[in-house]
């Protein structure tokens, strides 16, 4: 399985631990390179991520609406444009 590197700022992480835990999955792996993304210096993190852990965290994802918290639209984008990139 190829590991490649997702860019997220601290807020988009922290939602992205929420959504993880809530989720009911078992993304304990993904969650523990979060956390150590949040306590990191960088505002922005590089996480080490495979393809199926960011599919997991846009599936737990709700549905986009038009009055949404910015981080939740900032978290989408961001890993769409990674799935996008791994693709071509």
């Amino acid at each position: 399985m190829q590991r490649c590197i997702l860019f997220l700022t601290k807020p988009e992480s922290t939602l992205a631990i929420s959504l993880a835990q809530e989720s009911g999955q078992d993304l304990s792996n993904l969650v523990t390179k979060l956390n150590l993304a949040i306590n990191a210096s960088e505002d922005v993190s590089k996480i080490e991520v495979n393809r199926e852990e960011v599919d997991s965290i846009l599936d737990i994802l709700p549905m986009p609406k038009v009055n949404e918290d910015q981080n939740y639209k900032l978290l989408r984008n961001n890993l769409l444009k990674f799935l996008t990139n791994k693709d071509d």
